[in-house]
């Protein structure tokens, strides 16, 4: 099979996006694979609008999953379209986001090098990447996922508050999870009354508090004044306390 076929099949592109070129680069152990859009007009996948291609921006690349032993990039001269209002604007790419500099099957793959360490710096060795780039996917990807969660319609009655130390020294913050779906829910730094305060605040609306049946907690004095303050509503239920 010839090559830019091979990897195109491989990378699951459909025309107008197409492997060109191929280059080996032994001496960088990479591999890059260049891609082009071979289409005149672009099609605003939401709106169903057609544009004419305006220009293509200069090459960018995007970290993909290695090939063999060798780090693999794709490499594009993205083309660009003119809307009406006269501003002009990148076509989305099927790999990866707009503005990143990884593809999505990379994002995933770091993911799961996450979930498997439990350590940034150690994901990005396996990578061959920053800490930086890992942390940026990790934090996007928490973002997603808050974005995603509709917490007002979740059936979420029991509750868990705890502390959690980072860094060196006695550093903390405040976790808040949900104890049957064992998924943290939201984070404050620190571990004071305010910062419990917020865990409530910033994640349940006032109605929806009246559904939490029990809250789970240590010792820490705090802690039990802000649960008192922001979960308990003694005219509405009787809210259980577990230590």
């Amino acid at each position: 099979m010839e090559t830019n076929k091979f990897f195109s099949e491989l990378l699951g592109f459909e025309a107008p996006w197409t492997v060109v070129r191929v280059e080996h680069c032994p001496e960088k152990n990479i591999v890059q694979l260049y891609v082009n859009y071979s289409e005149s007009q672009w099609v605003d996948r939401q709106t169903g609008e057609i544009f004419e291609i305006h220009d293509f921006r200069e090459e960018r690349e995007w970290r993909h999953l290695d090939v063999l032993q060798y780090q693999t990039v794709i490499r594009c001269r993205t083309p660009r379209v003119k809307y009406s209002d006269g501003s002009v604007v990148s076509c989305p790419v099927p790999w990866g986001d707009a503005g990143e500099r990884h593809t999505y099957q990379f994002e995933d793959r770091t993911i799961e090098t996450l979930q498997a360490t439990h350590n940034q710096t150690r994901a990005g060795k396996l990578l061959k990447v920053s800490y930086e780039k890992v942390n940026r996917i990790m934090n996007r990807a928490v973002e997603r996922g808050l974005e995603r969660r509709d917490l007002e319609q979740d059936d979420i009655v029991v509750l868990h508050v705890d502390e959690k130390s980072y860094k060196k020294g006695h550093t903390y913050m405040s976790v808040l999870s949900d104890s049957v779906g064992k998924r943290v829910l939201n984070i404050e730094d620190k571990r004071t009354v305010e910062a419990c305060k917020s865990l409530f605040s910033n994640t349940f609306s006032e109605e929806r508090l009246l559904k939490i049946r029990a809250v789970c907690m240590d010792m820490w004095k705090p802690f039990a004044i802000a649960v008192k303050k922001n979960a308990h509503k003694p005219n509405s239920y009787t809210i259980s306390f577990m230590w």
